[in-house]
């Protein structure tokens, strides 16, 4: 993603009107011919114009619009994420505009493309299962635009951070596993090189190693979080590998009723024979037989803080090079249920 640095000037030069007549076509003038404003429209369009750094850095009004872009909308952590900022943000007149990136990177970065050019005032983002690195966000922050990212975070970025501790969410759900007992504990990981999924996987690893444990790595399996069919197939194929396997900690509640469902397939009574712990507290887990134990990560909580820290740096037009960055961290709790 390329921003470029075309001004005013250079438009009206390219279409050889005045400068006030691009202006005034930008900004939606009644008194522009219609074929003069779709032509400036066009070329500011192929060109990507958006304003200049310190015309933003300057600007006096607020558009009450922030830009809310997140990997899912279908997903049950999300949904009561976006339903909390838009609740919290309508309290002081705020608007939200929320854009799905289907955990692709390039509808990531069109979507925050669009949000510039919508000119909000700030930006919450939690990033796809596909970014790596934060470039394009920097972009973005250059331009004025505070960012504040939420969940799914890049530790490469330089911006305020809102995360759930992760590794010790993790390391008490597996802690809890062999508390009951339980010796030959598996872990049905996420994507190699998202950041939940590695802390959840080094909390797991911890929480192992640290009770004496041996971590044997034919125990840790990478599993689609968030598809039931192909996590059972996985977990499938370990458990007919490792009849020993007498708990499971799953990066996702989905993963985790996954693993029940093959378990009951199997005749495996869950929790006696087999136990297993969950990630996010999903309604669903609730809802299952037997009742899922997992751990709760405090959406509300998640969204609250979100909200509020781009909220103070939109007031305090801070960026990322006014001050060190601050990373907050949500408690979560484990809630046990009847499946461990």
């Amino acid at each position: 993603m390329s921003l470029k640095k075309t001004s005013i000037k250079y438009l009206a030069n390219v279409l050889g009107v005045s400068v006030a007549t691009v202006s005034k076509a930008l900004n939606g003038y009644p008194d522009v011919k219609r074929s003069t404003r779709d032509k400036v429209i066009k070329l500011a369009k192929e060109l990507q114009y958006f304003p200049n750094q310190q015309a933003v850095n300057f600007r006096k009004k607020s558009t009450k619009f922030i830009g809310l872009v997140l990997p899912q909308i279908n997903h049950f952590y999300f949904s009561k994420i976006v339903e909390s900022i838009i609740e919290l943000a309508s309290e002081d007149n705020i608007s939200v505009i929320v854009k799905p990136t289907f955990e692709n990177l390039e509808k990531e970065k069109m979507a925050l493309l669009d949000l510039v050019k919508l000119n909000v005032d700030g930006i919450l983002i939690s990033l796809s299962d596909e970014t790596r690195f934060p470039d394009h966000l920097i972009e973005i922050s250059n331009l004025g635009i505070p960012i504040v990212e939420f969940d799914k975070i890049s530790k490469l970025s330089p911006f305020d951070k809102v995360v759930t501790s992760d590794r010790d969410a993790a390391k008490k759900a597996v802690e809890h596993l062999i508390t009951r007992g339980k010796k030959t504990i598996a872990h049905l990981r996420g994507p190699l090189l998202s950041q939940n999924s590695i802390d959840r996987f080094l909390g797991y690893k911890s929480a192992i190693t640290d009770s004496g444990l041996t971590f044997e790595e034919e125990l840790v399996i990478q599993v689609p979080p968030n598809n039931i069919n192909e996590s059972q197939r996985f977990f499938s194929r370990l458990f007919n590998k490792r009849k020993d396997i007498d708990g499971v900690f799953a990066i996702t509640d989905i993963s985790a009723i996954a693993a029940i469902r093959e378990l009951k397939l199997q005749s495996i009574d869950v929790p006696d024979q087999v136990s297993v712990v969950g990630f996010s507290n999903w309604q669903i887990s609730s809802l299952t037989t037997p009742r899922l134990t997992t751990i709760d990560q405090n959406a509300f909580e998640m969204a609250k803080a979100s909200y509020k820290k781009l909220s103070d740096n939109i007031k305090t037009k801070n960026n990322i090079t006014s001050r060190e960055q601050e990373t907050i961290f949500i408690k979560t709790d484990l809630i046990i249920r009847e499946s461990s």
